[in-house]
């Protein structure tokens, strides 16, 4: 699977769960986001990166400057593989989420898809409810980036 592919799939694996998507990463100038995904007035910018070995301080730079370009608080770095230590510092320090291989396995669980959305969701909700932004807000955001969601969702 090359990256793009990975971007394809995860953008699949958020779809099947209701979460609208636009991927902004095919084509090259991403600012280091690939997907934006919304539902119900939340939205976050997700990086992905499909590697064979651990996954890089790098990344966690990219979805900075891609959060920062976005104008967003909410960022996520989602890889098949693993983090190194510096990658996971930095996050911690900068508020990126990172998602590792056994978090893409919990996601997929073709067994319960409830699971895999609970388990998103809570993600999701406890990184973007924190009053920083009102509904409202996040759905002028989520107009202007082109991603519009469905309230019935």
């Amino acid at each position: 699977m090359e990256g793009h592919e990975f971007e394809e799939y995860l953008e699949t694996q958020f779809k099947s769960l209701g979460y609208k998507v636009k991927n902004v990463g095919s084509g090259g100038r991403d600012y280091g986001v690939d997907l934006i995904i919304s539902k119900k007035a939340k939205r976050l910018r997700v990086q992905a990166k499909r590697y064979n070995s651990s996954v890089g301080i790098k990344a966690v730079q990219e979805i900075i400057s891609g959060r920062e370009f976005y104008k967003t608080d909410n960022a996520i770095v989602v890889t098949n593989s693993y983090f190194t230590n510096p990658a996971r510092q930095m996050a911690k320090e900068c508020h990126v989420e990172l998602w590792d291989r056994e978090d893409c396995k919990r996601i997929s669980a073709n067994e319960d898809k409830t699971m895999g959305n609970d388990y998103i969701d809570e993600i999701i909700d406890d990184m973007l409810l924190d009053g920083s932004e009102t509904a409202d807000e996040i759905k002028k955001a989520n107009e202007k980036d082109g991603v519009f969601y469905d309230n019935s969702i």
